[in-house]
């Protein structure tokens, strides 16, 4: 975007009380101090940020809909999710049987989806995410345009005989 002439601001949170309790004996609550920036700190800052008038044309791009919890804090600007699977939620609602969520990683992903159902626009990497964001996120399907992943490296079709041994190198029969 920076080569296209548009002005790039990456906010996240910075770990400030992570930090100070990193270096020191009080380890064991280095965990919840991330959480502490993440969760208290982070969203305030968010907020500070937004008090000088913003340009209209600002869009506020949220680069995985996990960044969910984020969403409220922009939803009344133009903004944009990527949304590239929703596994994680597809777990949490029990849907996937291989994969078992605790019931922390539960409220977590319902924390995520109360977050991110507030967005008006989504960018998908296929058809199967905006049917999941659909079905199980409470996003309505227009809201959500498909754009696939690009591909940085120049695939073309191979012999069969190299795809044999290619497969045959990697263990596979």
């Amino acid at each position: 975007m920076k080569e296209r002439g548009h002005q790039v601001e990456y906010w996240a949170p910075q770990g400030r009380v992570h930090k100070l309790l990193s270096d020191t004996r009080l380890s064991p609550l280095v965990k919840w101090a991330g959480y502490i920036d993440q969760y208290i700190i982070f969203p305030i800052e968010v907020k500070l940020r937004l008090l000088p008038r913003r340009t209209p044309n600002t869009l506020y791009v949220f680069c995985d809909q996990a960044l969910g919890p984020w969403v409220p804090l922009v939803a009344q600007h133009a903004h944009v999710v990527h949304a590239h699977d929703l596994l994680a939620l597809r777990s949490a609602l029990g849907l996937i049987a291989e994969n078992p969520t605790s019931l922390t990683g539960q409220l977590y992903q319902r924390y995520i989806r109360r977050g991110f159902r507030q967005a008006r626009r989504f960018i998908s990497v296929s058809e199967r995410t905006t049917r999941d964001l659909a079905q199980f996120g409470g996003v309505a399907a227009h809201a959500s345009e498909v754009v696939y992943n690009g591909l940085n490296h120049t695939y073309q079709p191979m012999s069969s005989q190299s795809a044999i041994d290619t497969l045959r190198q990697a263990g596979i029969p």
